[in-house]
């Protein structure tokens, strides 16, 4: 897996309110996963404006996530060796 943290960031995390229940709810909307140009066959079910609402199955969005947090971290490691370089 390639550029999670790149990828993780085109996501936009939304408080959105379902149409049937007036409920609200914390998550991502399926077609803005598709538009942030995501090979996500698995990940998003149905069309924009479809017939069938979309859905999102959020734990294929897991390794994803994953991914992310272990660029982020080889990046704060790198940065404390510069920084403890810099004041060593």
């Amino acid at each position: 897996m390639e550029k999670g943290l790149e990828r993780l960031l085109k996501l936009n995390p939304v408080k959105y309110k379902w149409k049937e229940s007036e409920s609200y709810n914390e998550g991502f909307l399926a077609h803005e996963i598709q538009e942030a140009g995501w090979d996500c066959t698995q990940t998003v079910v149905g069309e924009k404006d479809g017939e069938d609402m979309q859905s999102v199955d959020y734990g294929r969005i897991t390794p994803l996530l994953v991914k992310a947090i272990q660029e982020q971290q080889t990046i704060i490691e790198d940065l404390k060796v510069r920084i403890e370089t810099l004041e060593g």
